[in-house]
């Protein structure tokens, strides 16, 4: 449930992101940055407000919600304090997603219902209604840098529910651990090809792969868009709720022309000004986006294919998890084999 309070707090933060993403990989507007921040803590602050918030929290999870909002105001906080020293906007990203997460767990202790319906033929696939935390644990082998690093993904099923609910079941069926990093060529990493002949995850009721549709959510529209590019639909160029904005963002691989035939492969990108240039690349609308890394996205410029993903869990967003419904009918859609 979308409060006049927190619809007027979220969009300061997207002014905060459009910000960041006109600016890519060069100095951040730091007064910009600074005033919307000021906007944001007013919003959360001011007279009443805070107060009108809290009431609104669902009686069950008023804990929750109080915990959640505290983390939001602290988020905020640490994201001025980062404007002081910060040079580009990579780690500004960082802190913005955390603040989204946070806004977005306020939200969950008000929000009894999703905000949109997820269309009915899509019922047997497991979607994610909300945000989820998912801690990656890797391996990099080799001579001279064998170690461990740590990933922290957070899962945007908000605003991509089935793409990141496929993703998460993947991770507590511990589908990608132990898997070797397959691609790393400076501008992806990508892993998920599974052993053997099978291109993806192959659901065990139906002995067939699991593919999953695309999904892509204009900013400012209710509903994501499903089983299409945004050039497909002659709206290439909307600004989206999750671009390829920020090193570490998170998306899942298809076969090229075949937009619904992604299973289980994903990629981060390694995100490149020039190559990549926020809200004018060739990746925006084509494939999925589902998260972000916010901790540890440096490690991924140190990936080389034969490393290893040595364990993925979730650690916050379990009871969002729903697992698509057995007895729903088979999905199938235009790409699909």
């Amino acid at each position: 449930m979308e409060t006049k309070e927190i619809v007027m707090i979220a969009k300061e933060l997207e002014d905060v992101q459009r910000q960041l993403r006109a600016a890519g990989q060069g100095a951040p507007p730091v007064d910009a940055l600074r005033e919307e921040l000021r906007d944001v803590t007013r919003l959360t602050l001011q007279d009443g407000v805070r107060g009108v918030i809290v009431e609104k929290f669902d009686e069950s999870k008023a804990n929750d919600g109080l915990v959640a909002l505290e983390a939001f105001e602290d988020s905020i906080s640490r994201f001025k304090d980062a404007l002081r020293t910060a040079k580009d906007t990579r780690t500004l990203v960082q802190y913005e997603e955390r603040a989204l997460e946070a806004l977005g767990n306020v939200e969950d202790a008000m929000a009894p219902q999703f905000p949109f319906e997820i269309p009915p033929k899509y019922a047997r696939l497991p979607r994610l209604m909300g945000r989820a935390t998912v801690e990656c644990e890797l391996r990099l082998n080799g001579s001279g840098r064998a170690k461990r690093g740590l990933l922290t993904l957070v899962l945007d099923g908000y605003n991509a529910p089935l793409t990141a609910g496929n993703f998460m079941d993947l991770v507590n069926k511990k589908f990608y651990d132990g898997m070797p990093i397959q691609r790393a060529d400076g501008f992806v990493v990508q892993t998920g090809q599974p052993k053997g002949p099978a291109e993806g995850f192959v659901d065990p009721r139906t002995k067939r792969v699991r593919r999953i549709p695309l999904e892509v959510r204009v900013t400012g529209d209710r509903d994501p868009y499903y089983e299409a590019t945004l050039e497909d639909l002659g709206i290439y160029n909307q600004p989206l709720q999750l671009p390829f904005n920020a090193m570490g963002t998170m998306a899942m691989a298809h076969t090229d022309g075949s937009p619904n035939s992604a299973s289980s492969q994903f990629f981060w990108l390694l995100k490149d000004s020039e190559l990549t240039p926020t809200g004018g690349n060739v990746l925006d609308g084509r494939y999925g986006v589902f998260g972000y890394v916010v901790e540890g996205a440096d490690l991924l410029t140190e990936l080389q294919v034969g490393d290893k993903i040595e364990c993925m869990q979730v650690i916050s967003g379990h009871q969002k998890f729903v697992p698509g419904d057995p007895k729903a009918p088979e999905v199938s859609f235009e790409g699909s084999s």
